[in-house]
C-alpha cells in the first residue's frame, strides 16, 4: 500500500534538520569560509628542567670524587681517593697558615661534629621513648593481672647513658634472636638443678669464690644467668620458685630431668651468627666469667678438669 504523499513531505523535513543538517539559517553560506582567523598556530612545548638526580654531572663528580689517585708519600707510591687527596691538600694548606684553607677545615669539623652529635640525640631519644613505652605496657599487664607481653627489644635490656647520649641494646631485638640464648638458659637450669642435686645427695663440689666457700654447680649457674641479658637473668621470686620446683622432685625425677635438658642442649639446631656477632658473644660471656670468679677462675677449671677425668676413669 502507498503512503499519503503528506508522510513523505514530514519525513523529507525531518531529514533536512536531522543530525549532521542544521537550519537553513545556520548553515555555512556558500563561499564563506566558518573559520576567518584560520587555524590557531600550535604551541611548541617548552622542555622540563633536568631534575637533579638526572643532572649526568652528579654520577660523573660521584666517579670522579671517589676513583684512585697514584700519589706519593714519603718516596711511597700510595693509592687514595680524590676525595682524600682533597682533604689532605686543605688539612696541609691549614697547617701551613692558609686562612682560606683554615676556615674551610673548620666548617668542615664543625658541620660533621654537629650531625654527628644530632644523630646520638636521635637515636637515644627514640630509644628512650622505646624504654618509657615497654615500662607502661609490662606495668599495665602486672596491674591487669596479665602475663608479660614478650618486647623485643626489652626496656630491661635497652642501657642508657644520658651524660653522652650513648645507646646500648644487650638483648634480643627481634623473637628470632631469642634463640640464640637458648643453648644458655638450658645451661642455666641444668647446673641450677645439679647443683641441687649434689647439695641434697651430699655429693656438692666446694670451691673458694671471693672468699667465702661455694658450689661449683651452683657458682656455674651464676655465671651463666649474670652472662644473660637483664631481660633473661632471674630475679629473686623466679630463682626461689625453680629451687623450690627442684627441691619437689624426687632423686629418680631430678635425674631424669637432667637427662632431659642434656638432650634438649643436644637437639638445638646450630644458630648461625657472623664472625664479628660470635666474637662479641664468646668475648662477652667469658668476660663476665673472670670478672665474676677473678683468682678463683684457675681453681675451678682445675676442679672441673679433674672431675671429668675421674668421670673417664
Amino acid at each position: 500500500m502507498t503512503k499519503p504523499s503528506h508522510d513523505k513531505a514530514n519525513s523529507a523535513t525531518a531529514y533536512q534538520t536531522g543530525y549532521g543538517k542544521p537550519p537553513a539559517g545556520h548553515r555555512f553560506q556558500k563561499g564563506q569560509s566558518g573559520n576567518p582567523k584560520g587555524r590557531p598556530k600550535k604551541q611548541l612545548s617548552t622542555p622540563k628542567p633536568l631534575k637533579l638526580a638526572d643532572v649526568p654531572s652528579n654520577s660523573q663528580f660521584e666517579h670522579e670524587i671517589y676513583r684512585l689517585l697514584k700519589l706519593q708519600e714519603n718516596g711511597q707510591p700510595v693509592e687514595l681517593p680524590a676525595s682524600q687527596a682533597v682533604m689532605r691538600s686543605m688539612i696541609a694548606g691549614a697547617l701551613k697558615g692558609s686562612r682560606l684553607a683554615q676556615k674551610q677545615v673548620y666548617e668542615i669539623m664543625k658541620a660533621g661534629e654537629a650531625a654527628a652529635t644530632k644523630e646520638r640525640e636521635r637515636i637515644y631519644e627514640h630509644y628512650e621513648r622505646l624504654k618509657q613505652l615497654g615500662e607502661a605496657q609490662i606495668a599495665k599487664a602486672k596491674q591487669q593481672g596479665l602475663p608479660e607481653p614478650e618486647l623485643y627489644p626489652h626496656p630491661k635490656d635497652i642501657l642508657l647513658d644520658p651524660v653522652g647520649w650513648k645507646v646500648r641494646v644487650v638483648g634480643p631485638h627481634v623473637p628470632e634472636h631469642k634463640q640464640i640464648y637458648q643453648r644458655v638458659l638450658l645451661h642455666r637450669e641444668y647446673w641450677l638443678g645439679h647443683s641441687i642435686h649434689r647439695e641434697l645427695t651430699g655429693r656438692a663440689i666446694i670451691i673458694p669464690v671471693n672468699g667465702r666457700q661455694q658450689c661449683l654447680s651452683l657458682t656455674m649457674y651464676i655465671f651463666l644467668d649474670q652472662s644473660l641479658p637483664p631481660s633473661l637473668r632471674h630475679d629473686d621470686a623466679t630463682l626461689i620458685e625453680r629451687i623450690r620446683a627442684w627441691h619437689n622432685m624426687t632423686k629418680k625425677e631430678r635425674i631424669r630431668r637432667l637427662d632431659e635438658i642434656l638432650e634438649e642442649i643436644d637437639g638445638l639446631p646450630e644458630i648461625y651468627l657472623s664472625p664479628i656477632e660470635s666474637y662479641e658473644q664468646r668475648r662477652k660471656n667469658l668476660f663476665t666469667i673472670l670478672q665474676a670468679m677473678g683468682d678463683t677462675a684457675d681453681k675451678a677449671l682445675a676442679l672441673i678438669e679433674n672431675k671429668a677425668k675421674k668421670c673417664a676413669k
